[in-house]
C-alpha cells in the first residue's frame, strides 16, 4: 500500500506541448505591447483635446460629471483611429524584440514554421477588426455626436441647452412630415408645430397646427391646436380648433427628431441607410452619406492591412536597433 502511494506521488505530471507554451508566450508578449501602444496612442489626442477645450471648460464652469461624460464619448470615438496604428507598432516592436534576442532564430531552428509564429498576431488582428466592426456598425458616429452635443450645450446660454431651432423631420414609414419652430430635447417639448399626414399615394389626409406639444408617456399631446382633414381631391373637409389633443399613435420622439440635424460623420449606419433609402434624395446630396457608409464598412479592414504590412517588415529589419527598425519600417 505504501509502495503504491509512493509510486503515485512520484508520477510525473503531463508535459505541455511546447507549441502551446510558445503560442501563449508570443500572444502575451504582443498583448502587452499592444495595450501599451493603445494607451499611448489614445493619451496623445486626449491631452491635445483637453488642452484645446480646457479654456471652454473653465469659462463655462463645466461640472466634473459633464467632463467625464465628454471624454467617456471621446474614447470610443477615437478607438477606430488608434487601434490600427497601435497594432502596427506593437507587432513591429514584438518581432524586432524577438529578432534582437535571437528568439525567432531559435524557434525556426526548432522546426516551428513562420505561419505558427504569426498565428497570435493574426488572432489579435482579427479580434481588433471585430471590435472596430462592432463600434462602426452599431453606433457609428453616435459618440462624436454626443461629444458635439455636450460642447454645444456647454457653450450655449443657460436657458437654451438642448434646444434645436427650425427643424424639419420626415417620417417616411408613417408618411408624416413635421415642421417645428423649436424643439427642446431635454424637456420633450416643441413649439410652432405643423404636422402633415399623407396616405400611401402621397396625398394629404390631415394637418395639425399647434402652439405647443409635449412628448409624455409614449404619446404626443398638443395644446391650442387646429386640425384639418382633407378629401381625396385635396380640399379641406373638416376643421376643428381644440384646446388639447392627445395622439398616442404617433411614436416619433424628440430625440429621434433631433438626429436629422446631425452631419454624416455623426450618424450610425442605420441612420445613414434611412436617409439613402429616401427616393426623394438627390444624388449629389447623397454623396457624403454614401461615403460615410462605405467608411464604416471598410475602415476596420485597415487593421489587418497594417498587420500584414508589419509582419514581414518586422522580420526584415530585425538585426537593427529597435528604434531604427520601426523607423525604417
Amino acid at each position: 500500500m505504501k509502495f503504491r502511494q509512493a509510486r503515485k506521488s512520484v508520477h510525473p505530471r503531463p508535459i505541455q506541448h511546447p507549441l502551446k507554451i510558445l503560442t501563449r508566450h508570443l500572444f502575451f508578449s504582443l498583448l502587452k505591447a499592444f495595450l501599451f501602444c493603445t494607451f499611448a496612442c489614445l493619451f496623445l489626442p486626449l491631452i491635445y483635446d483637453l488642452l484645446t477645450n480646457l479654456n471652454g471648460f473653465i469659462q463655462n464652469r463645466a461640472q466634473y460629471g459633464l467632463i467625464a461624460a465628454y471624454y467617456g464619448a471621446f474614447v470610443p470615438n477615437m478607438l477606430p483611429l488608434i487601434l490600427p496604428p497601435a497594432l502596427l507598432f506593437s507587432t513591429l516592436y514584438t518581432l524586432l524584440d524577438l529578432n534582437r534576442t535571437n528568439q525567432l532564430v531559435a524557434m525556426q531552428a526548432s522546426g516551428i514554421s513562420i505561419k505558427k509564429i504569426f498565428l497570435p498576431f493574426l488572432l489579435l488582428g482579427l479580434f481588433s477588426t471585430g471590435i472596430l466592426y462592432t463600434i462602426n456598425l452599431t453606433l457609428g458616429g453616435e459618440w462624436r455626436a454626443r461629444q458635439n452635443e455636450i460642447m454645444s450645450d456647454l457653450r450655449s446660454a443657460p436657458n437654451t441647452k438642448g434646444i434645436r431651432p427650425a427643424l424639419v423631420y420626415r417620417n417616411r414609414h408613417d408618411h408624416r412630415t413635421w415642421y417645428l419652430e423649436q424643439l427642446a430635447i431635454p424637456d420633450n417639448t416643441a413649439t410652432g408645430i405643423d404636422v402633415c399626414e399623407e396616405n400611401a399615394d402621397g396625398h394629404d389626409v390631415r394637418e395639425i397646427f399647434a402652439k405647443t406639444g409635449t412628448w409624455t408617456a409614449g404619446s404626443w399631446q398638443f395644446s391650442n391646436a387646429l386640425v384639418e382633414t382633407f378629401d381625396p381631391k385635396g380640399n379641406v373637409a373638416t376643421r376643428q380648433i381644440l384646446d388639447h389633443i392627445d395622439i398616442p399613435e404617433w411614436t416619433e420622439t424628440p430625440q429621434e427628431m433631433g438626429r436629422v440635424l446631425r452631419r454624416p460623420q455623426e450618424m450610425s449606419l442605420a441612420d445613414l441607410q434611412e436617409i439613402l433609402d429616401d427616393p426623394e434624395l438627390e444624388p449629389r446630396l447623397a454623396t457624403p452619406y454614401e461615403t460615410k457608409q462605405w467608411e464604416l464598412w471598410t475602415y476596420p479592414l485597415t487593421t489587418l492591412i497594417l498587420l500584414l504590412f508589419a509582419l514581414p517588415q518586422g522580420l526584415k529589419y530585425g538585426r537593427q536597433s529597435m528604434g531604427a527598425g520601426i523607423f525604417n519600417a
